[in-house]
């Protein structure tokens, strides 16, 4: 999750990939493995996500190989999550129908 609103500055991120009959893997604190994403774009809801990434991934369900990524990209739709729906049908759901379906 991005929370921040600046950009260019590289974050840690986790990475699945699934290729060649393959699964491999990269997290913090994950021995031999790195991630590096790069946001340069980041607009409003409905607006795009975009930026790159890098890393090198360990295979993992008994291998033992590593994968290296570099110069990846992505851009995708900025939607809204259900929190932020939640805070916007707050006021249009009345209070005793929230509270038997155990809303805030």
């Amino acid at each position: 999750t991005f929370k921040g609103t600046g950009l260019g500055t590289p974050s840690d991120i986790t990475m699945y990939l699934y290729i060649n009959s393959a699964y491999y893997w990269a997290a913090e604190g994950l021995p031999n493995t790195s991630t590096t994403a790069n946001v340069t774009n980041y607009s409003g809801i409905g607006g795009l996500i975009e930026g790159t990434f890098s890393g090198t991934l360990a295979q993992f369900f008994g291998g033992t190989g590593s994968l290296t990524l570099s110069a990846g990209q992505f851009s995708v739709i900025r939607r809204i999550t259900g929190a932020q729906l939640e805070k916007l049908m707050e006021k249009k759901i009345p209070p005793e129908i929230r509270k038997k379906l155990r809303l805030k």
